[in-house]
């Protein structure tokens, strides 16, 4: 089994189990937080000696935050995932003033029109954030 980590942020990481069939799962979960895998044992006997094709189950727990830093994911803090987030934001002010600049090369022609009211408020929102 190969363990990708999807995303890490606030102290939460998404793993992604990818199997023979390609099947994807996700867990997220939290410092402190484990499961216990489970490994075939010694085999079950009937009560004439035989065995049954079934095996004890052998359980051994598995800390799931360091298993995440041992497969080399970075753990990041709040002050991480807001630096993450405000560059986010500040690429998605930037595409929104490029997408909307054609109101106000419209609004400086001769006979030009006015850039509409939610426009202009949406544009110093966006103006602020960079």
């Amino acid at each position: 089994m190969i363990i990708t980590y999807k995303e890490i942020s606030s102290g939460t990481i998404r793993r992604t189990d990818f199997e023979e069939n390609s099947y994807t799962s996700y867990l997220p979960f939290e410092q402190g937080d484990t499961r216990t895998d489970y490994t075939n044992g010694n085999p079950i006997l009937n009560a004439e000696g035989v065995e049954t094709g079934e095996f004890e189950q052998i359980g051994t727990e598995i800390d799931l935050w360091q298993e995440a830093l041992d497969a080399g994911a970075v753990m990041l803090t709040g002050d991480d995932k807001a630096a993450i987030v405000t560059e986010e934001e500040k690429g998605v002010a930037q595409q929104y003033l490029a997408s909307t600049d054609w109101y106000v090369i419209r609004a400086n022609e001769p006979d030009g029109k006015p850039i509409p009211a939610d426009i202009l408020s949406a544009r110093v929102e966006a103006r602020a954030k960079l």
